[in-house]
């Protein structure tokens, strides 16, 4: 069997604090107002209200000079998704941020009121929730409204959730949806190549199944621990090499071969070395289950040459000498 029809087959498949404010009536400019609202909104402009959230209402009416600030604490959303609240009553509430939905209620109050001004916080989300098994994460997690893939793992990874940082090996997960649908996640291709839809919207009662991203990579020929072994992606040959203990002894290595399968055919990619530069030509991103094959010829060491050759002339010169003294 030829070398590159057995190297083909080895091949590996890899499996991847809200703050609760009292009731009160105050003052407040309309700049006051807009600070808070711009604060709000960048810590839960992603959120959609639904049924069952318990948010407060502060409802500003322009009362002469001042601002009187009428607040409902704790005001359910029912399983409608409305609200009720002074002055206007119901009001629909799901499937409204927080800022939609105080546009919505400052333009019912512009029927009766003159400038009023309304501030909508959430005090307590509805539960929901993403079930979590694998290398990084297991349990149970809340999310928000708007979460994605990649910014749910920066939060929990780096909160103490797990004592892995998963930006040091880069993930694949499987996504179940409540509704049955599946969706595969190689965080790699989003970190790498910007690839968004390989970062999704998180949804309630999703199952995420995660692995880290290891390759299995089988390297042989001239290195001196010819093995199968593991590398964090991404990977590249020299990374290979250096794991399978580098490059034999007085050994010249000619060229480097990448074999991979690919649709049940074997794939070579050539890699040409230049050591004065310090560079492999043509180098690529291994994939898992590649095989990195080293070719070389045994590098000739000349001082164990010029040391044999000397012993031979010695070796000659004695047995010419013994010649002519018999002679």
């Amino acid at each position: 069997m030829m070398i590159s029809e057995f190297l083909t087959l080895i091949v590996i498949v890899l499996l991847c604090s809200v703050n609760h404010l009292s009731a009160q009536e105050s003052t407040a400019t309309e700049a006051d107002l807009e600070s808070i609202v711009e604060f709000r909104d960048e810590y839960y402009g992603q959120y959609t209200l639904g049924a069952g959230d318990i948010i407060s209402v502060t409802i500003n009416l322009a009362s002469g000079e001042k601002t009187l600030s009428t607040k409902i604490e704790e005001s359910p959303i029912l399983t409608d998704g409305s609200i009720i609240l002074p002055y206007v009553e119901k009001v629909q509430a799901s499937g409204l941020t927080c800022s939609l939905l105080a546009m919505k209620i400052t333009e019912e109050l512009k029927k009766e009121f003159r400038n009023p001004f309304v501030i909508v916080e959430i005090i307590n989300p509805k539960n929901q929730t993403v079930t979590v098994l694998g290398d990084l994460l297991n349990g149970i997690f809340p999310i928000m409204n708007g979460d994605r893939f990649f910014e749910f793992l920066a939060r929990n990874v780096h909160s103490g959730k797990s004592s892995k940082n998963f930006l040091d090996e880069f993930v694949r997960a499987h996504i179940v949806r409540s509704d049955g649908s599946t969706m595969e996640v190689n965080l790699a291709k989003y970190i790498i190549d910007s690839d968004t839809l390989h970062n999704p919207l998180l949804q309630n009662r999703d199952r995420i199944f995660i692995r880290s991203m290891k390759i299995n990579i089988t390297v042989l020929g001239k290195v001196k621990k010819p093995n199968i072994y593991q590398l964090a992606s991404p990977a590249q040959v020299p990374d290979a090499i250096a794991v399978a203990g580098g490059y034999g002894d007085n050994t010249v290595i000619t060229e480097i071969k990448v074999i991979r399968r690919i649709q049940n055919k074997s794939v070579e990619f050539t890699i040409k070395p230049d050591f004065e530069q310090r560079d492999i030509s043509g180098d690529i991103l291994l994939q898992d289950g590649d095989v990195v094959y080293v070719s070389g010829k045994s590098k000739i060491d000349w001082h164990m040459a010029k040391d044999f050759v000397w012993t031979l002339n010695l070796l000659l010169s004695t047995a010419m000498l013994v010649l002519i003294l018999k002679g």
